[in-house]
């Protein structure tokens, strides 16, 4: 007898979740088109982040997302005002999860985000929370019953994965992502990290800090301050680069007058590159050999790409 109580527990658990899933397929209509299109539209990354269950959600989804090619990532809540906020570029897209949309602890988040105009995606059950009206696309998914009746997250934990599996799926199939692709992302977990070319994960077009050879010291500033690699290439006029300005020759050259000196004053006339068919664990190599933190990609003679060492660890090359 008592063994049929446990098995009639288990069985209205998974009633319980199969309803929320339902809840969730008449939930979702055209609108879910904006989440997948703002995703697909984004030209930086996907940063995810949550507290509690909500947090081993969203690291989950994270996780998925880049199986299939999204630049994606986690940031733990409590750990982004010591130091991770750096992480979260001005063109990333943040998903902030949370079931009761009012978790205190997003709100480091949230303010670096608001100040610096960074779009938030908001996912939680609560209409009138914090997270929904700050969110600049709230999503309010159905506050469908918890399985558990003391009201342990459980249903709504489905539901939200549930979601993101199909934002997910979309995304494979409308960008083409083949099976092809994704064996080459799992042939053995960080072994197929290590086989990624370099330009899968480079920054490229408008992220790439760029300046000319003539440039006053000034434009440097500008131009490294804007794109925050904490360096920039430096191009002849016929786009063909000559050299590479750091921080940290900025600061050997803070005697200078940065309105009159030319970066090609201040350049390093042999910068370290790698080529675009380069492996991303060989660029590791060179960057840690180098002692670099930023490597310029190129191909023949045009530079295509940029790689920070965080792009490397977020890849799993380490």
């Amino acid at each position: 007898m008592e063994s049929l109580s446990v098995v009639q527990i288990a069985k209205q658990v998974i009633k319980d979740e199969i309803a929320g899933l339902n809840d969730l397929y008449n939930f979702i209509d055209e609108d879910f088109q904006k989440i997948v299109q703002k995703i697909m539209d984004s030209t930086g990354r996907l940063v995810f982040s949550g507290m509690g269950k909500s947090g081993y959600v969203a690291r989950k989804i994270s996780a998925t997302l880049s199986s299939i090619g999204v630049a994606s990532f986690f940031i733990h809540p409590a750990e982004a005002g010591h130091g991770d906020l750096g992480m979260i570029a001005k063109d990333d897209v943040v998903v902030l999860m949370s079931n009761s949309g009012d978790t205190f602890e997003l709100n480091t988040i949230i303010d670096y985000c608001k100040r610096f105009n960074i779009f938030i995606i908001g996912v939680t059950r609560k209409k009138d929370s914090m997270l929904s009206k700050i969110s600049d696309l709230p999503i309010v998914l159905p506050n469908s019953k918890e399985a558990s009746d003391i009201g342990m997250p459980s249903t709504s934990v489905i539901v939200m994965i549930a979601f993101w599996d199909a934002v997910t799926i979309a995304l494979q199939k409308l960008s083409k992502f083949s099976q092809e692709e994704f064996k080459i992302l799992h042939p053995g977990g960080k072994i197929g990290a290590k086989l990624l070319k370099v330009s899968k994960i480079m920054h490229k077009k408008e992220f790439l800090p760029i300046v000319y050879i003539d440039a006053k010291g000034a434009e440097v500033v500008l131009e490294m301050t804007q794109k925050g690699f904490g360096c920039t290439a430096v191009l002849d006029r016929e786009n063909k680069l000559v050299g590479i300005i750091t921080d940290g020759d900025l600061r050997r050259h803070m005697d200078m007058d940065f309105k009159k000196v030319a970066a090609s004053e201040m350049m390093n006339k042999r910068p370290i590159t790698v080529k675009k068919s380069a492996f991303a664990s060989e660029v590791m190599y060179i960057m840690n050999a180098n002692k670099i933190t930023q490597i310029f990609v190129m191909e023949e003679d045009e530079v295509v790409g940029i790689v920070h060492m965080h792009d490397l660890v977020r890849a799993g090359i380490a």
